[in-house]
């Protein structure tokens, strides 16, 4: 978020929501995993990490999601179109992540 709005503070809006919206999301898999025991807190649980750490972690990794994501609507919707380019932008940073993560898996 930070690199795009000092390169593009143009679309500093589209950056703050895809952060807020990451931390969210991974803050609450990881906190409401803890309770089942599923999928990455699961690992984490057979690792040896107490409940209470994932819900350290993941209560407030998702406070600052919605943080992010506060009073963005309005500014979001006044400063920002969807441009063609901003949506191709983000279908190829999303396709990076994805094939980065499909080479760095064991």
């Amino acid at each position: 978020m930070a690199a795009v709005r000092a390169a593009a503070p143009r679309y500093a809006q589209v950056a703050r929501f895809f952060a807020g919206f990451c931390l969210l999301a991974n803050g609450l898999y990881l906190a409401g995993g803890s309770i089942e025991g599923v999928g990455d807190a699961g690992d984490l649980v057979r690792y040896g990490a107490a409940r209470w750490q994932r819900w350290l972690f993941g209560v407030p990794v998702s406070a600052l999601g919605l943080w992010l994501w506060h009073g963005l609507s309005r500014r979001f919707m006044a400063d920002v179109r969807l441009e063609r380019q901003i949506a191709i932008a983000l279908a190829l940073s999303i396709a990076a992540l994805a094939a980065l993560g499909i080479l760095l898996a064991p």
